[in-house]
Formats: C-alpha cells, sequence, structure tokens
C-alpha cells in the first residue's frame, strides 16, 4: 500500500497510483476506516476475493481502470462497490447485504457488469452524475430501490443504465429514473418516477 502524501487515506488499505493485482484473499472485520480497500488513480485487477462484515465501503474506486471477477461481498455497511471517476469491467460477482447500495458508479464512471447476484442490499444498480452502466445477467432480490439513475451533483449531468437479462424479485421499488437520466431495462425505456409519492424510500437517494 502506498502512503498518500497531502490527504488523508480513506481506507483501511489504500493504493494510490500503484498498479496492483489482488487474487484469493479474504477482508473481513476492519476496525476503522471509511472503506476497507481504496484503490487510486491506479490499474487492478481483482479476483476470487470475499469481502465481508466490512465497515463503510468494501472497496472504492477512484479514477481507477480495471476489472473484478469471480468475488463475493457480503455484509457491507454502506456501499459493497463505489466507483467515481472510473472504468471497470465486473462478472461473476455475488453482494449480499449491502447497507447502501451495492453498486455505486459516480462522477463520469463507465462501469460494465456481466452475471451479478444482488440479495437483500438497499439499493441495488446506482448511476449518477453521467455515469454509465452496462449491465447483462443480473438477479436482484430484496431491495428497497433495485435500480436507479439520477444526479447527485450538478455540475456533472444526468446518468445512464442499460440493463438486459435483469431478473427483480420482491423489491419495494423496481426503480428510480430522474428526469432527464436514461435508463433502458431488458431493451424497455423505463419512465421518469415522480419521488412525490414514494417520499421515505427516496430518501435513501440523499444519502
Amino acid at each position: 500500500p502506498s502512503i498518500i502524501s497531502n490527504q488523508s487515506s480513506s481506507g483501511a488499505i489504500n493504493f494510490y497510483e500503484s498498479d496492483v493485482e489482488i487474487s484469493n484473499s479474504k477482508f473481513s472485520n476492519n476496525l476503522r476506516g471509511d472503506d476497507y480497500l481504496n484503490i487510486i488513480r491506479s490499474n487492478f485487477l481483482m479476483e476470487n476475493n470475499i469481502f465481508e462484515n466490512t465497515n463503510g465501503d468494501s472497496v472504492d474506486i477512484d479514477f481507477s481502470n480495471g476489472s473484478i471477477k469471480d468475488s463475493v461481498f457480503n455484509l457491507s455497511i454502506n456501499d459493497a462497490i463505489d466507483f467515481s471517476g472510473s472504468k471497470v469491467d465486473i462478472s461473476n460477482v455475488k453482494i449480499v447485504y449491502a447497507g447502501d447500495k451495492a453498486i455505486s458508479s459516480g462522477e463520469e464512471s463507465e462501469i460494465r457488469i456481466n452475471n451479478m447476484l444482488i440479495i437483500n442490499s438497499k439499493m441495488g444498480l446506482v448511476s449518477k452524475d453521467k455515469s454509465i452502466i452496462y449491465a447483462d445477467d443480473v438477479n436482484i432480490l430484496g431491495s428497497d430501490i433495485a435500480i436507479a439513475a439520477y444526479i447527485k451533483k450538478s455540475e456533472y449531468g444526468p446518468a445512464t443504465i442499460n440493463a438486459n437479462n435483469v431478473i427483480i424479485t420482491e423489491s419495494q421499488l423496481k426503480y428510480f429514473k430522474q428526469k432527464d437520466s436514461v435508463m433502458i431495462v431488458n431493451e424497455t425505456e423505463v419512465p421518469n418516477i415522480n419521488c412525490n409519492n414514494i417520499k421515505e424510500i427516496c430518501l435513501t437517494l440523499e444519502n
């Protein structure tokens, strides 16, 4: 792990401008730090890893490019995987009990997902602030909001999600789509959702 000069580290483990491969590893029960693993301005490969009972986000990827494969995220207090300004491919990933978002894509990230299972997480796939999520073969079970696209930071603009072969089961709200964002699920464009009628659920989006 690198020492980040002139700024505080945000994770228990940090890689800053340091290309890294992480495989066949288990991350569990971190005691402090906003995230468990933070990768910043780096190229990376993560495969065959387990994240379990993590304080904060399990993984925070900032302005980095890479892949996450064949991994499990269980009991993340906040997000399972949080992206900012990054381009990442995700395949064969299972996310269980994310306290906030299973996938959070922000600040012009481009995320491509193939084969993902999301169970009992507050939110499933979230694209915000001019980010794009392309997804195929996703099963979302037991979420408050399964899929969302919206603006959180006005300087960026609307978000996009294009997802195929998606199954959503037992979610309070399947879709939240803010005006001007684009959401296409199973080749059908999702209309805007009026948050005035679902205020309690939409409070989730303010965090």
